[in-house]
């Protein structure tokens, strides 16, 4: 049974949009599939957008969507989006804050807010999405050996929840988390694309990141679909 309170925590979700589809992406898994599951699990009370380098149509199409208010728009690029986005997240939010950075290929399913704030009892930092890397025989994670990888594994009111390594810019944490993390995150998001995987090993050292099993997410990654779900069903 799910904690009364927990219907009353607020996650603000900070959504970077960018509507031009990777060539490694899923074709069906659209940036428009994507933010239409985001509207409907997280709901657009606490939905602050970022539409960064986006073309004319789609900002209008967002605005149809989401309350134009909390709708900025931007021509960052990847890894100077973020870093905006976490200045502006440190200085609207208060410490006690819970925060979703979202990158805008990704799908979840229907318990996904429920288990973020379940992840939050094991981890300082929390993605949902399970990664198939962590289970491949001949995996680019080199933590991964022979499809498997140690782990500390925590069973929650939503799920099961493991230790991970690394994952990539999509994760939730508190507002407290990420300006004690401040100088290692923007140490490692200088460049473009981010170095996402050893900021996270960075951060590993004193933090704790875990994801669910399975997952409650995917990534849109056409060889990094998160296993054991139906994410046709999803969209």
């Amino acid at each position: 049974m799910l904690p009364d309170h927990w219907r009353f925590v607020t996650i603000k979700v900070y959504y970077r949009l960018c509507d031009k589809q990777p060539r490694i992406n899923h074709p069906a898994i659209t940036w428009e599939k994507c933010l239409k599951n985001a509207i409907k699990i997280f709901g657009t009370d606490n939905l602050h957008m970022m539409c960064d380098n986006c073309e004319q149509s789609t900002i209008d199409y967002v605005n149809e969507h989401v309350k134009p208010a909390s709708v900025e728009i931007t021509n960052l690029g990847n890894s100077p989006s973020f870093n905006y986005m976490v200045d502006k997240i440190l200085k609207e939010c208060k410490d006690t804050d819970i925060v979703y950075m979202l990158e805008s290929d990704y799908l979840h399913t229907p318990e996904s807010k429920m288990g973020l704030l379940d992840g939050l009892n094991y981890g300082d930092y929390v993605t949902l999405y399970d990664s198939p890397d962590m289970y491949q025989i001949y995996s680019p994670n080199f933590t991964v050996k022979n499809g498997g990888s140690k782990c500390t594994l925590y069973c929650g009111i939503t799920s099961h929840w493991r230790t991970i390594p690394s994952t990539t810019m999509t994760f939730a944490t508190n507002v407290k988390t990420l300006r004690d993390d401040y100088d290692i995150i923007m140490a490692h998001t200088k460049q473009s694309p981010p170095s996402d995987f050893e900021m996270f090993l960075k951060l590993g050292t004193t933090r704790t990141l875990v994801c669910p099993i399975p997952s409650m997410s995917t990534h849109g990654a056409r060889n990094y679909i998160a296993r054991l779900r139906n994410w046709d069903d999803v969209m």
